[in-house]
Formats: structure tokens, C-alpha cells, sequence
């Protein structure tokens, strides 16, 4: 997929649709679609700035994590699968966890502060998998840097923190 051209992605997703009817065992063609979706409801800018958010953007949202599952559910070793699937929970955290800052009662905002930490739970699992198979991935540490800055996991963050400076990638 080259433009955002709402044609191209529909010829894209109906391409890979017929390949994973013809072959439904390649998590690859699985990958490939959930990463399609997540693309398109993460546009950039020719600049690498994100857009605004498609108007169906949980829609493609939730295409991107049922394909991510399924290649998964296939090959749950694969360290792409395991940090495309961290991250876009660990996106989806963030959102929430925006949309709790700005609620202004003290209870719904706990409540709201407390799906976003369990959907960081969701995006920490899939990462610290991936960790296990790179150690020394700086998108992967950084991320459970982050993850655990914002779920208050001061243990983790220091020892995180500490393999970040060691790998270098600070």
C-alpha cells in the first residue's frame, strides 16, 4: 500500500483476504492484513506525522488486532507478531489513558484510568515476550520503559531503565 487512497486499501485488504482463504495456515498473510489495518487507522503524513484519525478508526482498529491474533494463535514465537500486537494495545492504553486526563469526576476517572492499565497489561504481556526473544531491541525496551513508567512499575522501570543505558539506547 503505497497512498491512502481508499481504492488501493480496498484492493490490498481484498488481496490478502483471497490469500488467507487460499492459505490459511501463513500467519505472514495474517501479519501483513492486521499491520494493513493498524496502518490505516494510524495514517502519517509524506513527514512521518500522524493524521487525524479515521472516522471508522476502531473499526480498523479491531480488523488489526483480530489478524494480529490469529497470526499469533499461528506462530506465537514471532517477535514482529509479539511487538505489533504490544504495540497496538499499548496505543490503544494510550488513548484511554488521554481520555481519562480529561474527565473531570474523581470516580469515573479511576475507572477510566483503570481500563487503561489493564489494556497496558495487554500491551506489557505481548512486549515482554517479544523482549524475551531481543533482548536487545531499543523499540522494544523503550516501550516497556514507558509502560512501566505510566503503571507505576518503579521496580521494572529501574531495571529496564538500567538495560537501556547498557544496550544503548537511551
Amino acid at each position: 500500500l503505497k497512498s491512502a487512497n481508499p481504492e488501493d486499501a480496498k484492493k490490498a485488504i481484498n488481496n490478502l483476504t483471497i490469500a488467507i482463504e487460499q492459505s490459511p495456515g501463513d500467519f505472514h498473510l495474517n501479519l501483513a492484513l492486521g499491520n494493513l489495518y493498524d496502518r490505516l487507522a494510524n495514517l502519517k503524513s509524506a513527514d512521518g506525522m500522524d493524521l487525524p484519525k479515521p472516522a471508522n478508526f476502531d473499526e480498523l482498529m479491531g480488523n488489526a488486532e483480530k489478524y494480529y491474533k490469529v497470526a499469533y494463535e499461528m506462530n506465537n514465537t514471532d517477535l514482529t507478531t509479539l511487538f505489533d500486537l504490544g504495540a497496538l494495545y499499548n496505543n490503544r492504553a494510550k488513548l484511554l489513558q488521554d481520555k481519562a486526563n480529561n474527565i473531570k469526576d474523581d470516580t469515573k476517572y479511576k475507572a477510566a484510568l483503570k481500563e487503561s492499565y489493564a489494556v497496558f497489561g495487554l500491551a506489557r504481556f505481548y512486549m515482554e515476550e517479544a523482549y524475551k526473544l531481543d533482548e536487545k531491541d531499543c523499540s522494544i525496551i523503550l516501550a516497556l520503559k514507558h509502560m512501566y513508567l505510566v503503571t507505576n512499575e518503579n521496580v521494572k522501570l529501574k531495571s529496564m531503565s538500567e538495560k537501556a543505558t547498557a544496550v544503548g539506547c537511551n
